[in-house]
């Protein structure tokens, strides 16, 4: 999604972020001009300006997109929700009866959500859900067509119907060939 990025924005999350005025702007300038390419000692041509995307395998670009996204990703790490309070054996997975881990590679944002409870489970997962979505039109991120949410069930089935009343329609699978 990262071929929207908007380069005021991002400028303003590097300086949120304590990037500094002066580096900021030297990074800008030099991720948004044309580059060089230098490859085993070989050299290419000059490729034309990414503008807007990012170019891949260049750390500069990928560190961008980390300072473009943290807040965002933060926010949905960060969200809230009611606790489970149920005793008994299996209550807890990572120690916890439910809970939320978000990871982030490149351009792709996973999020884990767990819950001994299938009801709180569609709870949580919505309430992510809707966070994450919120995230990515407040940055005027393209969601992907191939998101998908992972297995099946009825909390996945409450997430869908809940994005789809914000006008994204998302697939439900057991599995998915790219999950980053």
């Amino acid at each position: 999604f990262f071929d929207t990025i908007d380069p005021t924005e991002l400028a303003k999350q590097c300086e949120a972020q304590g990037y500094g005025l002066r580096r900021t702007c030297h990074t800008m300038i030099t991720h948004l001009g044309p580059r060089i390419l230098k490859v085993s000692g070989h050299f290419g041509r000059i490729t034309l300006p990414c503008g807007r995307s990012i170019l891949a395998g260049c750390q500069n670009s990928l560190s961008l997109c980390r300072a473009y996204t943290n807040e965002a990703v933060d926010g949905i790490r960060n969200t809230t929700f009611e606790l489970i309070e149920e005793e008994g054996k299996d209550t807890e997975v990572h120690g916890n009866p439910q809970g939320l881990m978000v990871k982030q590679h490149v351009d792709d944002i996973t999020i884990i959500l767990w819950s001994i409870n299938q009801a709180k489970l569609g709870v949580i997962s919505t309430a992510a859900a809707e966070a994450w979505y919120d995230a990515m039109c407040r940055l005027q991120l393209t969601v992907s067509s191939k998101t998908k949410i992972i297995p099946q069930g009825e909390a996945a089935l409450t997430v869908q119907s809940a994005l789809k009343a914000k006008g994204i329609e998302v697939g439900i699978a057991d599995h998915h060939v790219d999950l980053g």
